[in-house]
């Protein structure tokens, strides 16, 4: 599986050491009416200030802000699985 279909099935990218072993990321999309991607929110940080397990805290946190802002949007569908593997 490769990593557009692994973020389509979680509902969420991470990017853990493969842009650059400075950063770590996670991002989640937002979605509109239509069901279709008009944006993305992400969180980045410096791998030395943060682990992959401390960044994987911050998903529920992201996944509720994306959730709520594609309701905003007139997305109906909570899309993300939260799962962090």
């Amino acid at each position: 599986m490769n990593a557009a279909e692994e973020a389509g099935r979680l509902g969420y990218a991470k990017d853990v050491y493969e842009f650059s072993n400075e950063v770590l990321s996670i991002a989640a999309p937002i979605y509109n009416y239509e069901y279709r991607i008009i944006a993305t929110l992400g969180i980045s940080v410096p791998a030395r200030r943060l682990s992959e397990i401390g960044l994987s805290g911050y998903l529920p946190v992201l996944l509720d802000a994306t959730n709520e802002i594609s309701r905003h949007f007139g997305s109906e569908q909570n899309m993300a699985s939260g799962a962090f593997p």
